[in-house]
């Protein structure tokens, strides 16, 4: 089975407050291929108590990552109410 690039490539230590009118969100990305990363797109969906998606936004950190380094990344999302936890999934990669 080949592997994919989101079984290597991680966000992790997530991190999402409510500050006013926002939500700061932060945590850290992974390279764990064998690859330089140049570019990430990331989606944050904010989900209510019954895990449907009340807000969503995306971001992207772009750099160099090479193999087995890792960066942090952090985003403000507009606040909505009902927001009872968060998901973050990894969208696009581009590799050097």
């Amino acid at each position: 089975k080949e592997t994919e690039a989101k079984d290597v490539i991680t966000i992790t230590d997530t991190k999402c407050s409510k500050d006013g009118k926002y939500y700061y969100y932060t945590g850290t990305l992974n390279n764990d291929s064998n690859r330089t990363i140049k570019y990430i797109k990331y989606n944050i969906y904010m989900l209510n108590s019954k895990g449907k998606i009340v807000q969503s936004e995306w971001s992207n950190w772009s750099g160099t990552l090479p193999p087995g380094a890792s960066t942090s990344i952090d985003t403000m999302i507009d606040a909505v109410s009902g927001v009872e936890r968060y998901r973050t999934v990894i969208d696009e990669i581009s590799y050097k």
